[in-house]
């Protein structure tokens, strides 16, 4: 069918590039389109070690620069993906040790740092003393608003309000626009005794225009809504957010 005619086009591609580097490995253009089109295929590592040679062959700081971009993002990918098909204690390690090496080459990636925050997230729910070590690490080896959206949301999922209440300030004043940020912060202001019901809705309507379709965002929207007493709109989004894949 069309997948596998799709595939079918990209390998053909991928050989022509492949060709285009063999005949002159400072081709930058012609391995990044050949990176790409390896990752679109599931081919991650490949895509990395093959980019990873182009650093060796570059000759300008420009072209290092966009082979490193694309190492990060295909580093990120993989890591995704070790993540989605592997859900034990050992999938989120290897994915946390790539992740790591992501930093090594860029850890101010707005992509990677997503990914690292949510990794961390996740790694927090854990009792494995070698996931504790590497989220510690990478905790602290990114900028300090990152670390302290980290630490907010671990101490939030944790049942820790004021602490996570805190570290979301904090780094609410430099990553106004952070969607996941947003969220959390509005989660955890819809927690309190005394809720700042307006705040939480403003937060939480902020996140939902930056990312319409996530269901998490459109879940808390709806929590606040519906501790507003509006019903109709929280229906919807409590709706969405049973409904979306």
């Amino acid at each position: 069918g069309r997948n596998q005619e799709a595939v079918e086009r990209a390998e053909k591609l991928i050989r022509s590039y492949q060709e285009r580097v063999t005949e002159n490995a400072q081709d930058t253009e012609a391995r990044l389109r050949w990176a790409s089109l390896l990752i679109i295929t599931g081919r991650e590592k490949e895509a990395i070690n093959e980019l990873g040679r182009g650093m060796l062959a570059a000759t300008d700081d420009t072209q290092k620069k966009r082979l490193q971009t694309a190492i990060v993002e295909g580093l990120v990918i993989l890591s995704t993906r070790i993540q989605q098909e592997n859900t034990s204690p050992n999938g989120l390690l290897e994915s946390l040790r790539l992740l790591k090496e992501a930093m090594r080459f860029d850890a101010t990636n707005a992509n990677l740092l997503e990914a690292v925050s949510q990794a961390c997230i996740k790694a927090a729910e854990s009792k494995n003393n070698e996931l504790e070590v590497i989220r510690e690490s990478l905790v602290q080896g990114v900028d300090p608003d990152t670390s302290h959206f980290i630490l907010g949301t671990i101490a939030l999922n944790q049942g820790s309000l004021e602490e996570a209440m805190q570290h979301l300030e904090i780094s609410l004043k430099n990553n106004p626009n952070l969607p996941g940020l947003l969220n959390n912060l509005a989660y955890a202001i819809l927690t309190e005794d005394d809720p700042d019901l307006e705040r939480a809705l403003r937060l939480s309507e902020a996140a939902v225009r930056s990312m319409p379709n996530h269901k998490y965002l459109r879940e808390t929207r709806g929590q606040v809504l519906l501790r507003m007493q509006r019903y109709t709109e929280a229906i919807a989004d409590l709706e969405y957010a049973l409904t979306a894949p």
